[in-house]
């Protein structure tokens, strides 16, 4: 998750507070979610918006990880 993260942030890929677009977020963070949360919105919150919003995610080529950004 760090990596991804952290390449996008590389790659110029997020806004100027260095969060990414909240589909790519909505993606990245249901990937991670069973070793990784954040404390707000609450958990049950992230499950429905991001459940809501994964799909659309990746209709426009959004992935949770991308194999540029993973350490080999």
């Amino acid at each position: 998750m760090f990596e991804t993260t952290w390449g996008l942030a590389a790659d110029g890929k997020v806004n100027k507070n260095g969060m990414p677009n909240i589909l790519q977020v909505a993606l990245t963070l249901s990937k991670y979610s069973d070793i990784f949360r954040t404390v707000k919105p609450s958990y049950v919150t992230q499950k429905i918006v991001f459940g809501i919003l994964s799909p659309i995610a990746y209709l426009l080529g959004y992935r949770a990880t991308y194999k540029k950004y993973i350490d080999n």
